[in-house]
Order: C-alpha cells, then structure tokens, then sequence
C-alpha cells in the first residue's frame, strides 16, 4: 500500500516530536549530499538540536566556513535575489492560493451567469450568497468599466457605459427589463451586453468572454 502524505505541520506530541527529529535528520543530510553530487552544486547543512544544545554541521565545519565567506563575498543583490526566509516562502504562498482562490471564484460566476443567460435556472433557486456574489462582482466590473471609459476619452474611443443588461430577483430571468439583482432599485450588470465591438473592448479589460445580447431571453 502506498505511504499516506504526512501533514506538515507541528507535532504537539513531545517525544513523537524528538523521534521524528532524530529519524529524519540524517535523511535531509543525505538529501542535501545527492543534491550536490547529481546538480554539482555547493552546499551545506547546519541543524541545531534543541534537546540537546547541539549542532550537526555537513560537510565539515571548514568547508562551510569556506562557502560561507564565498557567498558573503557576493553583491547584494546575488546574495538576495532568490532568497527566501520564513516569512517571505508563507507570502508567496499566500499569494498562490489567493490566486487559485480567484480563478476558482471567476469560474463560479461565469458559470452562475451562464445558468441565468442561458435560461436554466431562475433567479428564485439561486441561494442567497450566489446572488451577494453575483452583487459584488457585477458592482466591481462596473467600476471598472467606468474607469475603462475615463481611461479611453483622451483617446476618442467610446465605450458605452450602458450594455442593456439588467438583473432581475423576482422568481425570473429578467434580461433587457430594467429590474434589479438586489430589489433595491440598484440597476447591476448593465456592463456585460451590447454590440460586438464595445462588447470586445469590456471583455478584453474585465478578462471575459461576453455574449451578444439578445432581449427575447426571459420575456416568454
């Protein structure tokens, strides 16, 4: 049977702890020392035991001594280019997940706009938070049309602010209607329709795939 993955995180357990650092210290120092022969790289190893206040060095301690005043010996900017520490590896990796966390929420509401232009679910199945996100979002691609608008006058291109979309909650899909997502007389979406060239200009800035308007949807 394969090996299930270890979670990386603490072990609360005290000697679970200790028997783990005293199993896998000579792995990583095996590690280290295929690295340097399969890449014919430099490096070094240095682990401190706090149990016992003691400190394992590979390869010798002159030898890291040597590679450590080699690289003390490098501009600034070779030491730190590709630097990572503690806190700089936990942001980058924050960032990655906010990053898939927005790809994952963009397909969300491509797909809940989908379901509404397409006519295959009413406004009255949608739960609550796929109607606030489809709010926020359709809110804050308005903003940037309008600062797409402000951004294109000074080169005469017209973008107009209007598409003719408006979303409807009242138990129906209400395209070209005048009715609002919320209730609260807030028109929203009217960014996402209207002719092919405007339509590209907002598509291309908003990273959308808009579709033609079409007024007959949701009047049956």
């Amino acid at each position: 049977m394969p090996r299930s993955s270890v979670k990386l995180r603490w072990i609360e357990h005290s000697n679970q702890r200790k028997n783990t650092f005293r199993k896998r210290s000579p792995c990583l120092l095996q590690k280290v020392e295929e690295l340097t022969i399969l890449c014919d790289v430099t490096a070094f190893v240095i682990i401190y035991n706090p149990d016992t206040n003691q400190l394992t060095v590979w390869p010798d301690h002159q030898m890291v001594e040597q590679m450590l005043k080699r690289f003390h010996r490098l501009p600034n900017d070779d030491r730190t280019r590709k630097m990572v520490n503690q806190e700089t590896f936990l942001m980058e990796k924050v960032a990655k997940l906010e990053e898939k966390l927005n790809k994952t929420h963009t397909k969300t509401i491509n797909l809940l706009l989908s379901q509404i232009y397409e006519g295959n679910k009413p406004f009255s199945e949608f739960e609550q938070k796929e109607l606030t996100d489809l709010d926020l979002f359709l809110r804050a691609q308005m903003k940037k049309i309008e600062e797409l608008i402000n951004f294109k006058e000074g080169d005469n291109v017209t973008v107009p602010l209007d598409l003719g979309l408006s979303l409807g909650v009242n138990g129906s899909n209400n395209f070209g209607k005048g009715e609002n997502m919320t209730g609260d007389g807030t028109e929203m979406g009217s960014g996402f329709m209207g002719p092919q060239s405007s339509r590209n200009n907002v598509g291309n800035y908003l990273g959308l795939s808009l579709m033609p308007y079409n007024p007959d949807i949701g009047s049956g």
